[in-house]
Protein backbone atom coordinates (compact mmCIF):
# COMPACT_ATOMS: atom_id res chain seq x y z
CA UNK A 1 0.00 0.00 0.00
CA UNK A 2 1.40 3.27 -0.75
CA UNK A 3 1.71 5.71 2.00
CA UNK A 4 -0.67 7.99 0.49
CA UNK A 5 -2.98 5.44 0.41
CA UNK A 6 -2.50 4.61 3.75
CA UNK A 7 -2.83 8.32 4.92
CA UNK A 8 -5.82 8.11 3.32
CA UNK A 9 -6.67 5.03 5.49
CA UNK A 10 -6.12 5.99 8.40
CA UNK A 11 -7.33 9.23 8.24
CA UNK A 12 -11.17 7.39 7.28
CA UNK A 13 -13.58 6.86 9.07
CA UNK A 14 -12.95 2.77 8.63
CA UNK A 15 -9.40 3.80 10.10
CA UNK A 16 -7.51 4.59 13.24
CA UNK A 17 -9.79 7.53 13.61
CA UNK A 18 -12.75 5.33 14.10
CA UNK A 19 -10.37 3.85 17.24
CA UNK A 20 -9.49 7.44 18.96
CA UNK A 21 -12.84 7.65 21.19
CA UNK A 22 -12.27 4.28 22.57
CA UNK A 23 -8.58 4.57 22.87
CA UNK A 24 -9.17 7.90 25.04
CA UNK A 25 -12.26 6.66 26.75
CA UNK A 26 -9.81 3.45 27.88
CA UNK A 27 -6.75 6.11 28.99
CA UNK A 28 -9.27 8.32 30.83
CA UNK A 29 -10.34 4.74 32.62
CA UNK A 30 -6.93 3.34 33.39
CA UNK A 31 -5.87 7.07 34.93
CA UNK A 32 -9.34 6.95 37.39
CA UNK A 33 -8.51 3.35 37.92
CA UNK A 34 -5.11 4.29 38.76
CA UNK A 35 -7.04 7.09 41.43
CA UNK A 36 -9.13 4.04 42.96
CA UNK A 37 -7.69 0.97 43.68
CA UNK A 38 -5.01 0.36 46.66
CA UNK A 39 -1.31 0.30 45.13
CA UNK A 40 -0.82 -3.70 45.95
CA UNK A 41 -3.92 -4.50 43.90
CA UNK A 42 -2.71 -2.09 41.48
CA UNK A 43 0.92 -3.38 40.56
CA UNK A 44 -0.89 -6.63 39.44
CA UNK A 45 -4.18 -5.28 37.36
CA UNK A 46 -5.00 -3.35 34.77
CA UNK A 47 -7.78 -1.78 32.65
CA UNK A 48 -7.67 -3.65 29.39
CA UNK A 49 -11.09 -2.86 27.96
CA UNK A 50 -14.00 -1.19 27.77
CA UNK A 51 -17.20 -2.50 25.93
CA UNK A 52 -21.12 -2.17 26.12
CA UNK A 53 -20.78 -0.02 29.14
CA UNK A 54 -18.76 -2.91 31.31
CA UNK A 55 -15.20 -2.22 32.48
CA UNK A 56 -12.99 -5.52 31.83
CA UNK A 57 -9.51 -5.75 34.23
CA UNK A 58 -7.05 -8.25 34.05
CA UNK A 59 -5.42 -9.65 37.14
CA UNK A 60 -2.66 -11.56 37.12
CA UNK A 61 -3.88 -14.45 39.34
CA UNK A 62 -7.38 -15.98 40.91
CA UNK A 63 -6.24 -14.13 44.60
CA UNK A 64 -6.13 -10.79 42.40
CA UNK A 65 -8.96 -11.29 40.75
CA UNK A 66 -10.86 -11.99 43.81
CA UNK A 67 -9.59 -8.89 45.72
CA UNK A 68 -10.85 -7.14 42.95
CA UNK A 69 -14.03 -8.84 42.80
CA UNK A 70 -14.75 -7.72 46.42
CA UNK A 71 -14.23 -3.93 45.55
CA UNK A 72 -16.54 -4.06 42.52
CA UNK A 73 -19.27 -2.33 44.20
CA UNK A 74 -16.93 0.47 45.42
CA UNK A 75 -15.47 0.94 42.08
CA UNK A 76 -18.81 0.95 40.70
CA UNK A 77 -19.58 3.97 42.55
CA UNK A 78 -16.61 5.76 42.30
CA UNK A 79 -16.74 5.37 38.60
CA UNK A 80 -19.99 6.51 38.87
CA UNK A 81 -19.58 9.44 40.55
CA UNK A 82 -17.07 10.80 38.35
CA UNK A 83 -19.58 10.45 35.56
CA UNK A 84 -18.60 6.93 33.88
Amino acid sequence: MHSKNLRAYLDSATGISALLPHAERLIELRRIYKELMPQRLLRSSTIVNYKQENVVIFAENNAIAAKIKLLTPRLISDFSKRGL
